[in-house]
């Protein structure tokens, strides 16, 4: 017996950068919900619905689904152009993930706040930003069990890169500050991992191009510093990075622009800049040991997506059973 049914409208497809979305729809369904996430990519054939297991299914046409499903209990949304949607689908609860602060979404999201019984934010920024009458605070968190796999392929010829490697896995939009990565790889092997997302690839460094979520933990197995290079702009104040809790998961030490959000974890979140990276990052190799290799992988644990989604489903429950 389902707990409810869950829609996903189409924002991003499944397999495309396994984000928090993809992540609190495995939740979902790992927690009893019938969950149907729509891809961005339609695909009006006989195959438009594909089961992953028996309580989630990814959805290719998402105007043949509404056409079939009775009732939708939650309308799960993170894009806020989607608040045209909400009275067409009539759900018993609307809730509206606020996982970035976007320039071009501004448009929407007072239309998206009205429209949205429950507004979650990834970040204490946006927390702050938003005066939806009934918002809560959920950061992002890691698929810990995913990083902990003994099993992993090293990257064909990691030996002959000059350690220590340094590592960045994630979406290469405007946010990230290429210069500063290229400043770094003059001095250090760095890997990156990811789209172009509105941003050129850096120079000097070994770029991998994207990779699928079960390749990527090869990359994060093989490195031995994850950086976050963020630029101080409207998008990265508000970002709870999901790289800085995967990286943690591995039991990598992180160096990171000095953001609201990295600055939770000083012990094992390095604050750095293109001053004195050389000197933070040999402060890290002089002083690693697996002591706090193992302290990063408990913090990490102790973020991990199925404790976020406890937060949620109790504050989701709640607001279904008063109605």
């Amino acid at each position: 017996m389902y707990k409810g049914v869950v829609l996903y409208p189409p924002t991003l497809d499944w397999n495309f950068m396994v984000q928090r979305p993809q992540q609190i729809m495995k939740q979902f369904a790992n927690n009893g919900w019938c969950v149907f996430f729509c891809n961005q990519t339609q695909n009006k054939s006989s195959d438009w619905l594909e089961k992953i297991n028996e309580n989630l299914f990814i959805c290719n046409d998402f105007e043949l689904l509404l056409t079939k499903l009775a009732k939708v209990d939650i309308l799960y949304i993170s894009w806020a152009k989607h608040h045209n949607i909400v009275d067409k689908i009539k759900p018993n609860l609307v809730i509206y993930d606020k996982v970035d602060d976007f320039e071009e979404w501004e448009a929407y999201d007072l239309k998206m706040n009205k429209a949205a019984d429950i507004m979650f934010t990834t970040s204490n920024t946006l927390y702050e930003n938003n005066d939806h009458k009934s918002k809560f605070l959920i950061r992002n968190a890691c698929d810990y069990e995913h990083f902990q796999q003994k099993k992993f392929s090293p990257l064909l010829g990691i030996d002959k890169f000059k350690k220590p490697i340094l590592g960045f896995i994630g979406a290469i939009g405007n946010w990230v500050d290429v210069d500063l990565l290229e400043r770094i790889a003059k001095k250090y092997t760095v890997f990156v991992v990811g789209p172009e997302f509105g941003n050129r690839k850096p120079k000097n460094c070994i770029y991998y191009g994207i990779k699928n979520y079960a390749e990527i933990n090869n990359f994060y197995r093989s490195i031995d510093i994850g950086i976050i290079p963020f630029k101080i702009n409207r998008v990265s104040l508000s970002a709870n990075p999901i790289k800085m809790y995967e990286y943690l998961a591995s039991g990598k030490p992180v160096i990171a622009t000095e953001t609201p959000e990295t600055k939770l974890f000083p012990e094992h979140v390095h604050i750095f800049n293109k001053d004195n990276f050389e000197e933070v990052i040999q402060n890290i190799v002089e002083n690693e040991n697996d002591d706090i290799i193992e302290k990063r992988k408990l913090l990490a644990k102790e973020n991990s997506w199925e404790i976020r989604f406890k937060e949620m489903e109790k504050i989701i429950l709640q607001r279904l059973n008063k109605e």
